[in-house]
């Protein structure tokens, strides 16, 4: 079996990665699932328990290291933090194409997605926080 790492929900709104060498676990969606929002923002799938409203990725746009931790908030939050500018929302496409990949990306310079410790991260791609210490993380879409 191919191995998987699952990109999922951690105490409220810490976004964690953790791999798993038989393939992916069944895991509660709410906290393991992720969709591209009517915009193709990433965001949760599903409402948290007790909330009324899902939960979106944002990264902090006062953030200068080449990699920046992804996190989610309820969505209007992350909202009212772009129109602010201090966060940024992460976009994604799907291609098809491409064996159902997913790319996603945190700004205009920032498209590596990285599993650093079990935290999940977005790079700005030049290649050198991707050490030995850190996953570059190629998503697919499907099962």
């Amino acid at each position: 079996m191919t191995p998987t790492t699952v990109v999922a929900l951690m105490s409220g709104n810490l976004v964690a990665t953790q791999s798993f060498a038989g393939g992916a676990p069944a895991l509660d969606d709410t906290t393991a699932t992720w969709v591209l929002d009517s915009g193709g923002f990433l965001e949760l799938s599903a409402l948290q328990p007790g909330e009324t409203e899902k939960r979106a990725a944002y990264y902090d746009m006062a953030a200068t290291k080449a990699s920046v931790q992804i996190n989610v908030l309820p969505r209007s939050q992350v909202i009212a933090g772009v129109a602010a500018g201090t966060l940024g929302r992460l976009k994604g496409c799907v291609s098809a194409g491409n064996n159902n990949q997913l790319f996603i990306s945190a700004g205009s310079d920032r498209h590596n997605m990285l599993s650093c410790g079990n935290g999940f991260y977005m790079s700005s791609g030049d290649g050198t926080d991707v050490r030995s210490d850190r996953i570059h993380l190629i998503p697919h879409v499907g099962t």
